[in-house]
């Protein structure tokens, strides 16, 4: 109990800035992930190299929580969907908090402070991809119906494939492999805000 008490004083009353330090409006957008580790040496192949754990989120993914949130919204009053509404609130329990005390006394945040809400975010998106795939109730058995759950089939799969294939092209920054500084680089898609 002493050693969280003296954690949350800590934390609670911090407010000298750090170079990783993040607002919650940034947080869904990916606008300011931690370092947890960088190394400029090792044999890659090229003149210059770099390895770095950057605690950030498959872009493709986290991008498409905020519209998903907006969706559950939609979903939730048009369809009177109470689950719709439940994964909403539990996102925005996590997150919203978050705002206050960012505007309140400007203490120090950071983007792994949204952890806690990450599976409701991913909820949102499940919930969406269902939706698309899904007909409204009551719409009619026939061709109409099954040319909508093929349609969103083949989105919620493209999303899927893509989701993939952005995590397989991050995944050398999210353990530290050592490659070539260029093609770290390039993997940098929102310039100084991830470096």
């Amino acid at each position: 109990m002493h050693y969280h008490s003296e954690a949350y004083n800590f934390h609670s009353g911090l407010t000298e800035r750090h170079v990783y330090q993040s607002w919650p409006w940034q947080w869904l957008l990916l606008g300011r992930p931690v370092a947890f580790y960088w190394n400029g040496n090792g044999n890659c192949g090229a003149s210059s190299c770099a390895a770095e754990i950057l605690l950030l989120g498959t872009p493709l993914l986290w991008w498409s929580f905020l519209p998903a949130l907006f969706a559950l919204v939609w979903f939730g009053i048009a369809r009177r969907d109470w689950r719709a509404m439940a994964i909403f609130t539990g996102a925005m329990a996590s997150l919203l908090p978050w705002f206050y005390f960012a505007v309140k006394d400007g203490r120090t945040m950071f983007s792994f402070y949204l952890l806690p809400g990450l599976p409701f975010l991913i909820l949102a998106v499940v919930y969406v991809l269902g939706a698309i795939m899904t007909p409204p109730e009551g719409m009619a058995v026939g061709a109409a119906r099954s040319d909508r759950q093929l349609i969103g089939v083949v989105v919620a799969a493209t999303y899927m494939v893509l989701v993939a294939l952005c995590f397989a092209y991050f995944y050398p920054i999210f353990v530290g492999k050592t490659m070539p500084y260029d093609d770290w680089s390039v993997r940098m898609w929102l310039g100084s805000r991830w470096i």
